[in-house]
């Protein structure tokens, strides 16, 4: 794919419905585009897109990251609610399946009836580096993947 190509998301599957759409937004390039390719997207829109941030606590930074998550959400008109989580530090998965595992909960727990929920396609160990990069290819690939996943 060009870096000229603009991106599209395909369609959203009519198998989910008219359920809400919510986007995990860790505050990365990856989770910030894909919000951003839904905002423009007004299917996406009428189905009530929202972001769900999750707060971890686990770096000094991880107040401004929300911030900027919510910052980004009302630059967009979206709604942006943030998730406080305690990772439990001492469960054997190591802090980074405790993390998971608060994560995945404090997001089964905020959807209540599962609506559409995307996560972005970057590589979980360059989340909020400097260095963070993730592909318009790979969001691509990633929305066609979950699109297939959610049809089947």
């Amino acid at each position: 794919m060009d870096d000229a190509t603009p991106l599209r998301l395909p369609a959203l599957p009519p198998a989910a419905g008219d359920a809400p759409v919510a986007v995990a937004l860790s505050g990365g390039l990856d989770s910030r585009a894909l919000l951003q390719l839904l905002a423009e997207d007004a299917a996406a829109r009428a189905r009530g897109l929202r972001a769900l941030h999750v707060h971890h606590g686990l770096h000094p930074d991880a107040d401004a990251w929300a911030a900027r998550c919510v910052a980004a959400c009302e630059a967009l008109g979206l709604p942006c609610r943030v998730l406080w989580v305690t990772v439990d530090r001492e469960s054997g998965l190591g802090l980074e399946g405790a993390a998971r595992e608060a994560r995945f909960a404090a997001l089964a727990e905020a959807l209540g009836r599962p609506p559409v929920l995307i996560f972005g396609p970057g590589d979980p160990a360059r989340i909020h580096k400097p260095d963070e990069t993730c592909s318009a290819q790979a969001i691509a690939t990633a929305c066609a993947a979950y699109t297939e996943m959610m049809l089947s």
